[in-house]
């Protein structure tokens, strides 16, 4: 846990339907081992994104990116790197 309870309360809410997903044998588009969601290229980034919006967690997941306040990667269907270092991988 954090020192933050509203991001523990996302993380919270996020973990328990990424168990609950996984109970049913299912993963979310980012778990494919591609580390897309991650990128340093922009443009895999943009794909990642794309992806995202089929995802159960996609809600859960933006606001969980919107707590930790992300300054880089994917979270829910938005790249959260800054454009400046986007255009420094382009």
């Amino acid at each position: 846990m954090t020192t933050d309870p509203a991001v523990d309360v996302a993380l919270h809410a996020l973990s328990a339907a990424l168990l609950s997903l996984t109970y049913r044998e299912q993963v979310p588009p980012c778990a494919d081992g591609s580390n897309a969601w991650t990128s340093d290229d922009h443009e895999i980034r943009a794909v990642a994104t794309t992806l995202c919006t089929c995802c159960p967690l996609l809600t859960l997941c933006a606001q969980y990116g919107d707590e930790i306040k992300a300054t880089a990667a994917v979270y829910g269907g938005k790249d959260r790197t800054p454009a400046t270092r986007k255009a420094k991988t382009a």
